[in-house]
């Protein structure tokens, strides 16, 4: 499902889609892929059994759009996909466990969700299951803060805790 050509089949061989254009960025998952586009959209395929292709449907073998607002960044860990939106507010969709959803919840969700307490982001980066950290940027484009929120075992996200983050935090 991961190749997003219509078919379940492996091969060994590049494969170009053909189903989506235009295309800036790409993330991918533990077994789903993901695509943002010129326009903002972003484009999901693979396996959704944690919620992040943004539907109950648990398989996708060719791309669909999941996420058509405005999008700038799109970043994905094994179970949830992050959205940046143009106006610098972060939406997820999968499975929250740990907080990494930075909402206070351990939750699935099957449409986006706001990540709580952030503006400005430009870029998200996750880690491994269930960590996310957030690039703030300045007007000035010149400093910027780094959030960090989910999961955190041996401090990963930087904090002197060794306790989840709820809710993002600047590190």
């Amino acid at each position: 499902y991961q190749l997003g050509n219509g078919t379940i089949e492996p091969t060994n061989i590049p494969q170009k889609l053909t189903s989506i254009s235009n295309i800036v960025q790409v993330a991918a998952g533990e077994d789903s892929s993901y695509a943002l586009d010129y326009r903002g959209y972003v484009y999901a395929w693979g396996n959704g059994a944690s919620g992040q292709m943004a539907t109950t449907s648990t398989y996708r073998n060719s791309p669909a759009a999941i996420y058509t607002n405005e999008a700038i960044d799109v970043a994905a860990n094994d179970v949830a996909v992050f959205v940046t939106r143009a106006d610098g507010t972060v939406w997820a969709v999968g499975t929250g466990n740990y907080y990494s959803f930075g909402n206070g919840k351990n939750s699935k969700y099957t449409s986006f969700t706001q990540v709580t307490g952030l503006s400005g982001i430009r870029k998200v980066v996750t880690q491994g299951n269930y960590s996310a950290f957030a690039l703030q940027i300045t007007e000035a484009n010149t400093s910027g803060a780094v959030y960090a929120w989910g999961y955190n075992s041996g401090q990963l996200l930087g904090t002197t805790s060794t306790s989840a983050s709820l809710t993002p935090t600047v590190v």
